[in-house]
C-alpha cells in the first residue's frame, strides 16, 4: 500500500538507536485520493464493501449481495444474463394510445380490436366477416351496379308511328338510364321521308312524357354494327323512378322502301 509521504513519515518516525515497528492505519486516517487507482488490485472490491445506497433505481444488491438489474420476471426477465422482454409480456396495460390506428379501438381494459360499424361487417366468433345483406347499394362501384337489356323492336310502317313497350319500373326503385345502342341486320329506307327511332319515358308522377333519346334517323345505321345513341341527361330526365313506363317509337313520314329486320335496342341502366 502507498501512503503519503508525510503520512509515512508520521507512522515510522526513527530515533537514534530506536526502531518503531509499523502500525495498522485506520480508514479514516486515509485521506481521499491517497491510494492511486493502479494500487488496487483487479476484483478487490466484493460485494461485501458495496454499500446497498450504492443500487439506485432499477438496480438491486450491494450490503454484501452482488449488483443485479432488478425486473418483475412479468414483461421483462432476465435470459441468459440478459434483460429481455418476455415472450408475451407486453400486454394491454402497456399500450400507448398512439398504438391504436385508424379501423382500431381498444375500450378499457379490453384487448385492441378491429373497428366495426355492426351493419355492414361484424364478428362472428373471433373472424370479421360481412353481415348478411351488409353490403347495400351505396357500397357498390358504379361498374357493379350497371345492368343492361335489350329489347327486339317492330318494323316500321309507312308513315305511322309505331310504338313498342320495354318495361315499367317496379315499386320501391329507381334508375338512371346510362346508354343506348342500336343496331340492325337490314337498314330501312324510306325513298321520300326518314325513319327515326325516339326513347321516350311516361314520367308517372308528372304524368308527362320525357324524351330521353331525341329521334334518330335509322337509315344512317351500318348494318350489323351497334350505334350509340346520345341519351339526354339535361335536369336528371335519365332518371326513372318507380311507376315510371319506358317505350321506344318508330316514326316513319313516307312509304318504306326498304324494310329493317333484326332491329334491336340495347338499353344500359344502374340503380340509383
Amino acid at each position: 500500500m502507498s501512503l503519503h509521504d508525510e503520512q509515512l513519515r508520521e507512522r515510522q518516525k526513527t530515533t537514534i538507536g530506536s526502531y518503531i515497528a509499523p502500525q495498522e492505519i485506520g480508514a479514516v486516517e486515509i485521506e481521499s485520493g491517497t491510494i492511486p487507482a493502479g494500487d488496487i488490485a483487479n476484483n478487490a472490491i466484493t460485494a461485501a464493501k458495496i454499500a446497498a445506497t450504492v443500487a439506485g433505481d432499477g438496480i438491486g444488491g450491494g450490503a454484501g449481495v452482488a449488483l443485479f438489474a432488478d425486473v418483475d420476471n412479468s414483461s421483462v426477465a432476465i435470459i441468459a444474463n440478459k434483460v429481455e422482454v418476455k415472450a408475451q409480456g407486453v400486454g394491454i396495460a402497456h399500450l400507448h394510445a398512439g398504438t391504436k390506428g385508424t379501423g382500431m379501438v381498444q375500450t378499457g381494459a379490453s384487448a385492441v380490436t378491429v373497428w366495426h360499424d355492426d351493419v355492414n361487417i361484424n364478428f362472428t366468433g373471433t373472424q370479421l366477416q360481412l353481415k348478411d345483406a351488409g353490403v347495400g347499394k351505396a357500397k357498390l362501384a358504379a361498374d357493379a351496379k350497371k345492368h343492361s337489356v335489350s329489347f327486339a323492336l317492330p318494323a316500321f310502317i309507312g308513315a305511322q308511328t309505331v310504338r313498342a313497350g320495354l318495361f315499367a319500373v317496379p315499386t320501391g326503385v329507381s334508375i338512371s338510364i346510362i346508354k343506348a345502342e342500336l343496331a340492325a341486320h337490314t337498314i330501312p329506307i324510306s325513298a321520300a321521308g326518314t325513319c327515326g327511332v325516339r326513347l321516350v319515358n311516361w314520367d308517372s308522377s308528372a304524368a308527362a312524357d320525357d324524351e330521353i333519346v331525341a329521334a334518330w334517323n335509322a337509315e344512317g345505321l351500318v348494318a350489323k354494327t351497334g350505334t350509340t345513341l346520345v341519351v339526354i341527361v339535361a335536369g336528371a330526365i335519365n332518371v326513372l323512378e318507380q311507376n315510371d313506363y319506358l317505350y321506344v317509337e318508330l316514326i316513319s313520314d313516307n312509304v318504306i322502301g326498304t324494310p329493317w329486320l333484326a332491329a334491336t335496342l340495347t338499353i344500359e341502366y344502374q340503380e340509383v
